[in-house]
């Protein structure tokens, strides 16, 4: 059985805390760059643009 001491789990805490943050920026990066892309007046001519490839 493992033993884990209150300053591991802390900092596990910690640690998914700050996982959680990026996850959640990066999910509104994508948001917003998938909004300049629907919006944008090139956004045929960017292949890397999610509304793109949906056509």
């Amino acid at each position: 059985m493992t033993v884990l001491s209150v300053r591991t789990l802390s900092l596990g805490y910690r640690e998914a805390a700050h996982t959680k943050t990026i996850l959640r920026d990066f999910s509104l990066d994508i948001g917003a760059g998938e909004l300049v892309c629907l919006l944008g007046r090139a956004a045929w001519a960017n292949p890397r643009c999610c509304a793109c490839w949906r056509g």
